[in-house]
């Protein structure tokens, strides 16, 4: 009976010793793939801020904790010299929010490729602020599982600076651009003007003193041919700067430049002016009417269209228009890039201008008339908001 106890206990010893090395052995295992992921992921950060222009190099492990952590630089605002490793995502204060708290789609996996960015600002310690440009991506191993996260940032302080220079100077040098077509205009406008009077004044002392039928008949034609010159002109005088613009505002010169453009390519084109009496920043009406220019060219060479929509709204002192067309429309939004018009201004242009008045500019299908639609918002345009209806 003894022998048999012992034997007993013996394999209940042997089992449980089985189990105790299985379990150490699968801590061990543990362990070794832990240490190879922690040093390829230190492998990954050291070699992306040695070879790329990153700033900030960060990476989280599965559990959305930091396992790596990289910068150019030793401390700044919320990062103390002291690498965060350990921490959550959402506990990493520099990141930018939307990061932090949209992260975790990104974390879950997503779909191949998925990643989420954000510019935002962060402070050196001798108050100098730079502009990080961030982005948050997994990196996927052979089978495509995920294996990190990672976030990292690149300076575009440089970048934007050299942007927000350009765009000043561009401003001075469209408004003298500006200011010069209108001199041009209103010269040519006077001195064409002259010119069709004094003309039309000398065929008519001509005809009276001249009796002869065919050549009363060839000064009716130098009439209409000089009539004819005269309207060209003024049509080309209309393109470098339409006068109503300037003395009637922005809503009249939109119904005019209609009126001449469904004219000139046979089309329909139909204005909704909810604007009427407003009183319009000049800077801005000038943008907008050379958008809506721009946008109705675009319309009828590029999406083919036969009619077009151009409403003119506001709320409060913020104005929106739109110009609508039953052409082909946009193949998606990055027409807004692509399209760059022959004519000059372009829609790449628009969305610049629109971004220096603090506007925004989109892309859309028009549910009223079938094609595309090109909508531009301008905060604070309209300097008397009380004269609107």
């Amino acid at each position: 009976m003894p022998a048999e106890i012992d034997m007993d206990f013996i394999i209940a010893i042997t089992f449980v010793v089985a189990a105790i090395i299985l379990v150490l052995s699968a801590f061990a295992y543990q362990l070794v793939s832990s240490g190879k992921r922690l040093k390829k992921a230190q492998r990954l950060s050291d070699a992306i801020l040695e070879y790329t222009p990153a700033f900030i190099m960060i990476i989280f492990d599965d559990k959305k904790k930091v396992v790596s952590f990289n910068t150019r630089m030793p401390s700044f605002q919320g990062f103390d010299g002291k690498p965060p490793l350990g921490k959550k995502l959402d506990e990493v204060g520099f990141l930018p929010s939307q990061l932090r708290q949209n992260g975790s789609a990104v974390q879950n996996g997503g779909p191949p490729g998925a990643n989420l960015k954000s510019i935002a600002p962060i402070k050196l310690n001798d108050g100098t602020q730079l502009f990080i440009d961030w982005e948050l991506l997994p990196f996927r191993d052979r089978t495509g599982k995920v294996e990190f996260h990672i976030a990292y940032g690149y300076d575009r302080t440089e970048l934007l600076q050299s942007q927000q220079k350009l765009a000043v100077l561009t401003n001075k040098l469209e408004q003298a651009e500006e200011q010069s077509r209108k001199k041009i205009a209103e010269d040519l406008h006077d001195k064409i003007g002259e010119i069709l009077i004094a003309s039309n004044r000398g065929i008519a002392r001509l005809k009276r003193k001249i009796n002869s039928e065919d050549a009363i008949a060839g000064l009716d034609a130098l009439g209409q041919s000089i009539q004819q010159f005269t309207t060209g002109a003024r049509s080309l005088i209309f393109d470098l700067i339409p006068r109503a613009l300037y003395s009637l505002g922005l809503g009249a010169a939109v119904e005019n430049f209609a009126t001449q453009f469904s004219e000139q390519h046979h089309l329909s084109v139909k204005v909704a002016d909810a604007l009427q009496n407003c009183q319009v920043d000049q800077s801005v009406a000038i943008f907008l009417f050379k958008a809506i220019r721009e946008s109705a060219i675009n319309a009828i060479k590029h999406g083919k269209a036969s009619e077009l929509l151009i409403t003119l709204q506001h709320k409060n002192q913020d104005i929106t228009i739109s110009v609508e067309d039953n052409g082909c429309g946009f193949a998606g939004k990055q027409d807004l890039f692509r399209l760059k018009a022959d004519s000059g201004f372009g829609l790449f242009n628009l969305k610049n201008r629109a971004e220096q008045f603090k506007g925004n500019i989109g892309i859309e299908q028009s549910e009223a008339l079938g094609g595309g639609k090109i909508t531009i918002s301008v905060p604070g345009a309209i300097t008397k908001e009380e004269e609107c209806p």
